[in-house]
């Protein structure tokens, strides 16, 4: 007669026959033979809930991967009557914007055409079909220009923004003079957006900046370190002359005194 098995074991701190039988036998096995039955027991998860290399023995240590290695078949562009994209790339005030590089995006981010803008800003593409685009121009000494359109059964224009590059410039003074060879970083929302060392003239300059809050930080040897917050508007040459104290010293620093804005429309 098969032999049933009894109630669970109970649960706590106190030890019963078969778990002390089974701390016994586990104080047998060798480390050889410990690391197999887990690796026989992680391979086993994985096999449930990942997937695992089939050819992997229950002695050898198992790979963890979390998604298939087969890549999923791209799913196939928009197809359909193709319609014209008319478009013009301007800056502000409405004057085209010259030496533009166009694509037009679909809504999973492919490009399915590209151009580039004449001299009076515009140019023509073609969607593949109907459906949600982004068109996006890019031009040097400008911020990427985007915007959304839809194309439905017929020819469509729109009209892109480009706003010219925004940049920081400045020196580094200390109490000798200028300090060549400091190190100044610019940050924004926690990412690092450039950094530079001052040159032989303790100058340095940061370009292609869109406008918006930065976070400034410089940092040169035998001085103390300073970090301030600097609001770069859009299309402006901003200029921030910094003053370090020795180390040692509290550094002050009123913002307001080393601020210029130049360029600013």
């Amino acid at each position: 007669m098969p032999a049933t098995s009894g109630p669970p074991a109970p649960r706590g701190d106190t030890p019963t026959a078969g778990s002390a039988d089974a701390a016994a036998l586990h104080g047998r096995q060798s480390a050889t033979e410990r690391a197999a039955e887990q690796a026989a027991a992680d391979l086993a998860l994985l096999r449930t809930f990942g997937f695992a290399d089939p050819s992997l023995r229950p002695d050898s240590a198992p790979v963890v991967q979390l998604v298939s290695r087969h890549e999923p078949a791209p799913e196939p562009l928009v197809q359909g009557v193709p319609q014209p994209v008319r478009f013009r790339a301007v800056r502000r005030g409405g004057t085209p914007a010259g030496k533009v590089a166009v694509t037009l995006l679909d809504d999973r981010g492919r490009v399915v055409a590209e151009d580039v803008a004449g001299a009076d800003g515009r140019g023509e593409m073609r969607a593949p079909g109907a459906g949600s685009f982004v068109l996006v121009c890019t031009a040097p000494g400008h911020q990427p220009g985007a915007t959304a359109i839809t194309v439905a059964g017929g020819p469509i224009e729109t009209e892109v923004l480009l706003v010219r590059s925004a940049s920081l410039s400045g020196s580094v003074h200390g109490e000798d003079g200028p300090v060549a060879g400091a190190r100044v970083t610019l940050v924004q929302d926690g990412e690092i957006v450039d950094s530079v060392d001052t040159g032989p003239d303790a100058e340095y300059r940061i370009e292609d900046l869109a406008g918006g809050e930065y976070g400034l930080s410089v940092v040169a040897a035998g001085c103390e370190p300073i970090a301030i917050l600097l609001e770069v508007p859009d299309e402006t040459d901003l200029r921030h002359d910094v003053d370090l104290e020795p180390a040692g010293v509290g550094a002050s620093h009123d913002r307001a005194d080393h601020d210029l804005s130049i360029g600013q429309p």
